[in-house]
Parts: C-alpha cells; structure tokens; sequence
C-alpha cells in the first residue's frame, strides 16, 4: 500500500492532492479545509478536533473489515493538530 504525508503552506495543494487520489475517498477534517471542495469532489469526511479523535476514528476504521473494502483512500486533512500535540 502507498502512504503518502504531504507538507507544505497554505495554498500548496496538499488537500487537491488528496481528493484526487483513486477513489473512493474517506478523509478526516481538522480544520475545515475539506469545505470548499465539497461540492466539487465526491468523497466521505468527518470532523475531528484533537489528535485523541483521529487517533480514535482512524482505528476505528481500520479495525472495521466493510469500512476498508468501501474506501481506496483514506487522509487525513489538517493534521497541523497533530503537530502542535507532537511538540508539547
């Protein structure tokens, strides 16, 4: 399997990037940055607000056989909480 981590600034194309992975796509919001695309790229989101949530809903769709057959990419978009929990 490929995994991908794109880094950059604002404006990079690091969430196009995404949504132009194969499909099905499964993404996990942080920071409202899947909202313009929306209505312009077909795929499945959820929220999160902290690093505990993506922790707990990536396993949760991992651990879940149907889920992992439904979708050929997962992302998660906004993962600068993550960051800010890496360095504390």
């Amino acid at each position: 399997s490929l995994k991908v981590l794109a880094i950059g600034p604002t404006g990079t194309g690091k969430t196009l990037g995404l949504l132009k992975m194969p499909g099905p796509i499964a993404a996990l919001d942080g920071e409202d940055g899947l909202r313009p695309y929306r209505a312009k790229f077909e795929f499945d989101y959820d929220t999160f607000n902290d690093i505990n949530e993506v922790n707990a809903k990536l396993e949760e769709a991992v651990s879940d056989a149907a889920t992992l057959a439904r979708y050929n990419t997962f992302g998660v978009d906004g993962f600068t909480v993550a960051w800010h929990a890496a360095l504390s």
